[in-house]
């Protein structure tokens, strides 16, 4: 027997089926746009806690579910071109681009989870140990990035395009916490309360989060603009 579990996960609103009827089978992939972006975003969720936890025991689940994103990743895609090949409209033919891109943006997303959990790996075999007010930090970038992303889906499920102004504040939100977190780390440094040894890994760290703002918001602005 299929473990139900698995066969739930791997369900999907597309379908060559739907082809032949464009406009059901443009429907039908943009709910697997929104789909997708909420696996790309669980999955950065859940690499962003394992780093505050300093938890290193769901590396191959996360891992595990990157591979599936970059499976769903190429299906998605497939279909777009299939559907570009249809007799469809101009509006059509846009609203492809806009998802196609969309795609890479949120796929943008599971990239960053991957790096978070080579970020876990480094901070636990160095044993970095970063100041407690760092991983409250980290955790406020997580609130925000999780605002964001049900912002996208309110703009392109109900299609609310008055939020974007709130996209653009939690956007910049995110940038301004980027900026404070690194000087404070560097003002750490220089009272030498901060390892040295850390600064690659926090820094870096802290630009992947505040580069996933940025995808989330391009997200937004494709389906407003």
């Amino acid at each position: 027997m299929p473990d139900k579990k698995k066969e739930s996960k791997q369900e999907s609103f597309i379908d060559d089926r739907f082809l032949e009827t464009p406009a059901i089978a443009l429907a039908q992939v943009s709910k697997e746009l929104i789909r997708f972006g909420g696996m790309c975003m669980e999955t950065l969720d859940e690499s962003i806690t394992c780093f505050i936890n300093k938890d290193t025991s769901k590396e191959k689940e996360i891992l595990e579910h990157i591979a599936d994103i970059e499976g769903l990743n190429q299906d998605i895609l497939e279909y777009l071109v299939k559907l570009s090949g249809k007799q469809i409209s101009p509006e059509d033919e846009s609203m492809i681009s806009k998802i196609h891109q969309a795609v890479n943006d949120f796929y943008r997303e599971a990239e960053i989870a991957d790096n978070m959990v080579k970020y876990t790996k480094s901070e636990a075999k160095k044993e970095l140990g970063f100041s407690p007010i760092v991983y409250e930090q980290i955790g406020l970038l997580q609130d925000k990035l999780n605002q964001q992303f049900n912002n996208v889906k309110l703009i392109f499920d109900e299609n609310k395009k008055e939020l974007i102004s709130l996209v653009d504040e939690v956007e910049d939100e995110i940038d301004n916490l980027r900026s404070s977190m690194i000087k404070e780390h560097i003002k750490r440094l220089e009272d030498g309360v901060c390892k040295p040894t850390n600064s690659g890994t926090y820094i870096n760290l802290v630009s992947n989060l505040e580069r996933a703002g940025d995808h989330l918001a391009y997200v937004a602005h494709s389906m407003v603009d």
